[in-house]
């Protein structure tokens, strides 16, 4: 199946992605909804559910603070009818390590913004 260009996933997370790419935090953090959540799987300090724009700011300023995290790339964009897909290439670095890894994000989006991660 083509994407649709005029679909709201692939007008909210196309922008999204170029955001990404371009390590543009101001752009990225716009296309989320006022109310997004997010939730962050495993064991670890952030594991658990994000609820809301502001407290989805504070997550990534304590990520910040512990790893130095950019997105290489943007590896693919999968969109369908009410989520999206994208697959990016990030480095993530830390007391003079450096690791780089492949992550999948599934984005529900409604309302022009992304509303669920």
């Amino acid at each position: 199946m083509t994407p649709d260009s005029k679909s709201e996933v692939f007008q909210v997370l196309a922008p999204y992605a170029a955001a990404l790419t371009a390590n543009d935090p101001e752009k990225m953090i716009a296309a989320y909804h006022d109310d997004a959540v997010i939730h962050y799987f495993g064991s670890n300090p952030f594991a658990g559910t994000v609820k809301g724009k502001t407290a989805l700011l504070e997550v990534f300023k304590r990520i910040r603070q512990k790893v130095n995290r950019r997105i290489m790339s943007v590896v693919d964009l999968l969109i369908g009818q009410e989520y999206g897909v994208v697959i990016v290439l990030e480095r993530w670095e830390r007391d003079g390590s450096a690791v780089e890894l492949e992550r999948v994000f599934r984005y529900k989006v409604g309302d022009g913004k992304i509303l669920e991660v």
